[in-house]
């Protein structure tokens, strides 16, 4: 083998290195692509979740009210009133 060779073989080895890690490149950008899109969608997605959440201090007062107007409606049952 001559010098000249071995540089051809070197080159064309690193020319094929060169050329695998590109494409794993492009795809590792796809994915990045792919991920991004995906956290967008999420971030709108828990948006939404948040503005129309019931918070736990909401449901009390409305399970209190619920508990108020069943003992008002039971007591008046049991103890209708004289008119």
């Amino acid at each position: 083998m001559t010098e000249e060779t071995n540089k051809e073989e070197i080159l064309q080895a690193i020319n094929e290195f060169a050329g695998h890690t590109e494409k794993r490149f492009d795809r590792l950008e796809k994915d990045v692509t792919e991920l991004k899109s995906d956290v967008t969608e999420l971030k709108s997605d828990m948006t939404l979740v948040k503005a129309t959440m019931v918070t736990k201090d909401y449901l009390d007062d409305k399970l209190a009210d619920l508990r108020e107007n069943l003992a008002r409606d039971i007591s008046m049952k049991s103890f209708p009133q004289i008119t």
